[in-house]
């Protein structure tokens, strides 16, 4: 059984982008004993977050009642080596961070302190790209990309506790890939066949979900057959009128050098709503 998050921690650079994923933390919070948020702040240049932004996140903290306390970090070419340092290794901690939130050269999660602490496995790790900052972290419906690959439910179970208390859709999203040469040429049979196999993967995943998750009231299966994996979902998600798509990270998904051919670049760069991508800690941590 999945174990359950405990402590949420927010890495905070200054930007608006941060103080997004910090609403969703906020959230977050409110169902957690304490409800409290820990914001780990590295200087950049040797600069505090100023007066005015911590006030606002703690005007808004206060009206969800969830206690907020700041921590500034020492200064450190390895901002991702200094926000580990500082939270406890395990499975009860979790630390919300963002990936760009606007495109560069080298995409949008290659180098960015989200994807060098998804490479890490101290703890738990919720990266974030947030697209509709209106929400103000409460996404109504969401989506969860799911796939064959072993154990990817219970994995992301302890990151679907912390959002399912404020959910009323949940979309289970399944996607077989099938290569272009041969996708034309699928038969109708066959076709219905692999549509039946992810549905069926869907409902095993749903069943797994339940037994530690209290999922909302309407949950929907969607399975999709296609050429590419990462353009699919991105459409699924977007026909489910999803304000977040949830995926799993895996050392296929992160990226080692930039391609605009990546999944996890491809669903950043195309994706509609917030995206988040959750590592849970290595067993033993």
């Amino acid at each position: 059984m999945a174990e359950r998050i405990q402590r949420i921690h927010v890495a905070d650079d200054g930007s608006e982008h941060a103080t997004w994923i910090l609403h969703y933390a906020l959230r977050m919070a409110r169902h957690l004993d304490p409800p409290r948020v820990q914001v780990l702040h590295v200087p950049n240049g040797g600069a505090s977050l100023p007066a005015v932004h911590r006030a606002r996140q703690e005007s808004f903290a206060e009206r969800l009642g969830v206690e907020l306390v700041f921590r500034d970090l020492p200064a450190t070419p390895d901002v991702a080596a200094a926000l580990s340092d500082h939270v406890r290794p395990g499975a009860e901690d979790v630390v919300l961070v963002g990936f760009r939130a606007h495109r560069h050269g080298r995409g949008l999660a290659l180098g960015t302190v989200g994807h060098a602490l998804l490479e890490r496995h101290d703890h738990a790790v919720l990266a974030m790209r947030v697209v509709e900052p209106g929400n103000l972290g409460l996404p109504r419906v969401a989506a969860l990309g799911l796939s064959e690959s072993p154990g990817l439910v219970e994995r992301l179970a302890p990151a679907a506790q912390l959002l399912a208390p404020d959910l009323e859709e949940l979309w289970l999203l399944h996607v077989t890939e099938v290569q272009r040469r041969f996708l034309g040429a699928l038969s109708y049979p066959r076709l219905r066949e692999l549509e039946r196999h992810g549905l069926e993967t869907l409902e095993r995943c749903e069943a797994t979900l339940r037994r530690t998750v209290e999922l909302p009231p309407r949950v929907e299966r969607c399975t999709d057959v296609a050429e590419a994996w990462p353009t699919q979902l991105v459409m699924d998600a977007h026909r489910a009128h999803a304000h977040l798509l949830l995926l799993g990270a895996s050392d296929h998904l992160l990226p080692r050098r930039f391609s605009l051919s990546n999944p996890l670049e491809a669903v950043l760069r195309n994706a509609a709503c917030d995206v988040a991508v959750f590592r849970a800690a290595s067993p033993g941590a």
